[in-house]
C-alpha cells in the first residue's frame, strides 16, 4: 500500500510545516487547522518536536484508527468548524527557546508546550522533567493529558 508515500508527498506540497519565521501561536493554529482541514493526525508529525514523534505514532495514530468506525464530525465537532480549528488562544509566553499557549476549546482552558527546533516551533507533548519522579527524558504515556492541562470552565 503506497499511503504513507502519499500522504508525505501531500504534506510537502501543501506547505503545512511550519515555518522560521512563524510565531508559536501560528504554528500552534497552523497545526489545528491542518488537523480539520485534512481530518489525518499524521499531519501532527510536521508540527511536534523529534521527542515527540514516536508519542503521534504509538498513541494518537493508533486511537485515530479506532475513531475511524465513528462519524468524522463527532471526531471533530468541538475542536473544529468546517476546515478551520475551533480554538482562541488566550495567552502566549515565549522565553528563548521555550513556549507556551493557553488556549480555550469549547468550555475548557488547556495549554501546550513548544520548544524552538532548529529554528523552528515545535508542539512538545513529552511531559516536562520531573513529572515522573525518577524518569528522565520522553516516555510512552497512558493518556496524552500529561502534556497538557485542563480546566472545565
Amino acid at each position: 500500500m503506497q499511503t504513507l508515500p502519499l500522504v508525505g508527498m501531500a504534506l510537502l506540497m501543501s506547505g503545512c510545516s511550519p515555518s522560521i519565521d512563524q510565531t508559536p501561536t501560528e504554528v500552534f493554529m497552523a497545526m489545528n487547522n491542518a488537523l480539520c482541514r485534512t481530518r489525518d493526525a499524521t499531519v501532527m508529525l510536521e508540527y511536534v518536536t523529534a521527542a515527540s514523534k514516536p508519542i503521534v505514532v504509538h498513541l494518537i495514530l493508533p486511537v485515530q484508527q479506532i475513531a475511524k468506525t465513528l462519524p468524522v464530525d463527532v471526531i471533530f465537532e468541538q475542536s473544529c468548524v468546517g476546515e478551520k480549528a475551533n480554538l482562541q488562544v488566550l495567552r502566549e509566553i515565549t522565553d528563548k527557546q521555550v513556549a507556551a499557549i493557553t488556549y480555550l476549546e469549547g468550555k475548557d482552558i488547556k495549554s501546550m508546550r513548544l520548544l524552538k527546533e532548529n529554528g523552528t516551533w515545535k508542539l512538545n507533548l513529552t511531559p516536562p522533567a520531573g513529572s515522573f519522579p525518577g524518569v528522565h527524558g520522553a516516555i510512552p504515556i497512558p493518556s496524552l493529558t500529561s502534556y497538557h492541562t485542563s480546566v472545565q470552565i
